[in-house]
């Protein structure tokens, strides 16, 4: 047994109780009517804070199992076609590699929507929108100056990449104009549409019945962050100011809306825009 078997275990029962809502999901839809044809809620009584983390970790990881999948078959063709040329290292060509990436990322968003449909009636109590937040937006000009300063930060972002890491910066700029227009695309608007309503939809929504802002924002906030270490820890302390413009929008706005505005228009100025850009000029 390797030395990750006990963290394994850990997450074993969170991984369990999602797939439960998984499979079963279709007898609760058939079961949540009654005879007098209104929608039932899918669970009576109010569901502890502890259940809400353990439920959104267990989501998570049948998320994170799409592009696990999907790295899994790159490394087989890669070690495939390394095998089929005499080669000692994985080969796959670079679009390909890129298409694979981006298959798992939409994968992984898709599950979220579908946690975050399931989980808002769950927490709304038969009422989705209530679960997720769904509410016009307070305080729009709070709103609108919040999305403001988070433009910039990113814009001085990438201004420092430009300047210093040139390479990093152009890095992306020769995969396919197809390739770029549907990383866009997922960049923009799915990622900002499935992690606000799972993390800041009805997680935030569960716990705010149980805890206050401070601690809520702050849960939501981590959750969110943790996924992003993959891609290092700098790029996690990067997110660290827009984590907490997001969890003020939450709170501001009342609506979920406002903070899936402010993550698009985020990912909007950021480094994927420019290589789609890029690509567009060079055609």
């Amino acid at each position: 047994m390797s030395v990750t078997s006990p963290v394994c275990l850990q997450l074993l029962p969170s991984w369990c109780t999602a797939a439960t809502e998984l499979v079963h999901g279709r007898e609760r839809r058939r079961k949540r009517t009654s005879g007098s044809g209104f929608p039932q809620p899918l669970i009576t009584g109010q569901e502890s804070a502890t259940r809400l983390i353990v439920v959104a970790v267990g989501w998570f990881l049948l998320a994170e199992a799409v592009p696990a999948a999907v790295s899994f078959f790159r490394f087989a063709t890669g070690f495939v076609r390394g095998l089929s040329k005499g080669a000692s290292q994985l080969q796959i060509p670079t679009t390909l590699s890129h298409l694979l990436t981006m298959v798992g990322a939409f994968g992984l968003a898709i599950v979220l929507l579908y946690a975050a449909s399931i989980r808002g009636r769950i927490v709304g109590g038969g009422d989705r929108r209530v679960g997720l937040g769904v509410a016009p937006i307070a305080r729009l000009p709070i709103i609108i100056g919040l999305s403001t300063v988070a433009v910039l930060y990113v814009a001085v972002i990438e201004f420092v990449i430009y300047k210093y890491r040139p390479d990093l910066f152009f890095q992306s700029s020769s995969v396919p104009l197809w390739i770029a227009l549907l990383n866009s695309f997922g960049i923009i608007l799915l990622a900002p549409l499935a992690e606000e309503l799972f993390f800041r939809g009805w997680l935030w929504t569960g716990l705010r019945e149980h805890w206050g802002v401070l601690p809520t924002g702050l849960m939501t906030a981590v959750m969110w962050l943790l996924p992003h270490l993959g891609r290092g820890i700098g790029t996690v302390v990067l997110l660290l100011f827009p984590a907490l413009i997001l969890t003020i929008a939450r709170q501001v706005g009342k609506s979920v809306r406002a903070t899936i505005f402010i993550h698009a228009i985020y990912n909007l100025g950021s480094y994927p825009l420019i290589v789609l850009f890029l690509r567009l000029f060079q055609n």
